[in-house]
């Protein structure tokens, strides 16, 4: 990975255990982190402790018995193997990727992996009797501690989809010539308008879906794997929204042209955010529906 794609950020993870809705969620723990971090509180280092002890055993689970293993050899191959672990483990505590920080996780991926193997060797030693006892705990809590995430592969309705009335706008899309497509750019505000599920793709999360239903090239699509890349993604979405807040009509007809522009498509609660002056623009609608609007720039 290139240096210019991470930064230093120590216990990003363990921070984001207490502000993250979809991890532990304290907003009063998170707030004195913020508060404590501020002031150079001491209070601040015993909540990092205690975060960071509920990472480890949140992530590695019983596996880490498999540490356990380590210490009955004193082999330099044991040795070695425990250094690397470790380095593995700390990793994402120390430095994560620009833009996407929780994409660093992977890193302890490959410490998992080996601790299983050290894992199922502990389990291997113990005695029958232990064993049965053993496979029943280790059932009931692996299965306890995973009900989210049963719910969310298992879980009727999906979390997003594409919505059955958009469909023939993209399949429409496709059947045109090959252009260059601007779409609204990903607004997340959308997504907490919508209290059901599945929530339209287009608003679940930055993505080019579209890109990969139509065989089209979107002006500025999935600004997080942008942003991964190191592309300038930004500028794009800044263009993109001065676009549809249709303040120049000289200025919007000329971004259109200067970035050969062929299609603006438009779906769902993305219609009503912008009025487009289609006779100065020159602009033809070429499809529409209650969801979805297809625009043909004309040169």
């Amino acid at each position: 990975m290139s240096s210019s794609l991470i930064e230093f950020s120590p216990l990003w993870f363990v921070k984001n255990l207490f502000s993250s809705p979809d991890k532990l969620f304290f907003p009063k723990i998170a707030s004195a982190i913020n508060t404590y971090s501020l002031t150079d509180n001491l209070k601040l280092y015993p909540i990092l402790i205690a975060g960071t002890l509920i990472f480890f055993i949140g992530n590695f689970g019983w596996r880490l018995i498999g540490f356990m293993n380590l210490f009955r050899s004193k082999t330099s191959f044991t040795t070695n193997l425990f250094l690397t672990l470790t380095i593995l483990s700390i990793i994402p505590l120390v430095i994560v990727q620009k833009g996407t920080p929780w994409n660093t996780i992977q890193f302890i991926y490959y410490a998992l992996f080996f601790l299983n193997l050290l894992f199922a060797s502990f389990v291997s030693q113990l005695k029958p009797r232990f064993l049965i006892l053993f496979l029943v705990v280790f059932v009931i809590t692996s299965l306890l501690g995973n009900i989210d995430t049963y719910h969310g592969f298992l879980g009727n309705p999906p979390p997003t989809a594409i919505p059955s009335a958009e469909l023939p706008a993209i399949n429409f899309l496709d059947q045109q010539s090959v252009g260059i497509v601007l779409t609204y750019p990903y607004d997340p505000h959308i997504k907490d308008t919508i209290s059901h599920t599945p929530i339209p793709l287009y608003a679940y999360e930055t993505n080019s879906y579209l890109a990969a239903y139509t065989h089209q090239n979107l002006f500025l699509a999935d600004e997080m794997n942008l942003n991964n890349s190191g592309y300038n993604w930004q500028s794009r979405r800044a263009d993109s929204l001065k676009f549809f807040d249709q303040k120049n009509t000289f200025q919007d007809r000329g971004f259109l042209v200067n970035n050969q522009i062929d299609y603006i498509y438009l779906t769902g609660l993305q219609i009503p955010k912008t009025k487009l002056d289609l006779t100065n623009l020159y602009l033809t609608q070429i499809y529409h529906s209650q969801d979805t609007v297809i625009y043909r720039v004309n040169r």
